[in-house]
C-alpha cells in the first residue's frame, strides 16, 4: 500500500501528466518485496513513475544523500516500460544498485521488448515537465526524480568512451526523441 507520502509524490506526477492513472503493485519472484507503480495512459503513450523508491539513498557521494522516484516516458503506449522500471526498482531495493544521471543498467530493457535496438536503460535528469518534476519537496525528503530512458549497445559504448554529456548532445542536434522506445540509434 502507498503511504502517504507516495500518495503526494503520485498526486504531484499526476497534475503535471493529464491521463488515466492507475497504481500496480509489483512483486520480486520471492514475493518478499514489492514496489508501486504509477501508470498514466496519455494521448501519445504512457508515462510512469515508480512510488517509494524514494525510501532508499540512491546519490551516495553528496551530502545529505539524494534520493530518487524512476521516471518513465514512452511514445509507445503497447511497451511494458512498468515493468522495465519495477526491474529497475527491485534491482535498486534487492541488490543495492544505486541511479543517478548516466548511469547504465545494461539489458533490463531487452528482457520485456525484443526485437528492437534498444536494449539498456539510462538514468539522466529529466527535462520535459520542468523544474516542477525536478525536485519534489511534498514529505519527509526531497526527491529528485530521473527519467530512465532506453538506449542501444553502441549509445552505451559511446556513453563510456565520451560521456553522458556527448551523448545528449548527438540527441539534441539529431533531434532525436529519447521517449520513442522504438527509435533507432542515434550513435
Amino acid at each position: 500500500m502507498p503511504t502517504d507520502e507516495d500518495k503526494l509524490w503520485a498526486k504531484h506526477v499526476v497534475a503535471l501528466t493529464p491521463g488515466k492513472p492507475k497504481v500496480t503493485k509489483y512483486w520480486d519472484d520471492g514475493e518478499k518485496y514489492s514496489i508501486d507503480v504509477l501508470a498514466i495512459a496519455t494521448d501519445s503513450g504512457k508515462i510512469c513513475a515508480t512510488l517509494g523508491l524514494s525510501k532508499v539513498v540512491q546519490w551516495t557521494e553528496s551530502n545529505p544523500p539524494i534520493r530518487s522516484e524512476i521516471l518513465a516516458d514512452s511514445k509507445n503506449s503497447d511497451i511494458k516500460i512498468e515493468n522495465v522500471i519495477s526491474t529497475a526498482a527491485f534491482y535498486i531495493l534487492k541488490d543495492n544498485w544505486r541511479i543517478k544521471p548516466g548511469v547504465v543498467f545494461e539489458d533490463i530493457v531487452s528482457w520485456y521488448i525484443s526485437g528492437q535496438e534498444l536494449k539498456h536503460l539510462l538514468f539522466i535528469e529529466q527535462y520535459q515537465w520542468g523544474k516542477e518534476m525536478s525536485r519534489f519537496e511534498g514529505g519527509t525528503v526531497p526527491i529528485f526524480p530521473l527519467l530512465a530512458v532506453p538506449i542501444s549497445e553502441s549509445e552505451r559504448v559511446f556513453i563510456k568512451e565520451f560521456g553522458i554529456d556527448a551523448l545528449q548532445e548527438i540527441w539534441q542536434q539529431k533531434h532525436v526523441d529519447v521517449c520513442d522506445w522504438a527509435r533507432s540509434s542515434a550513435v
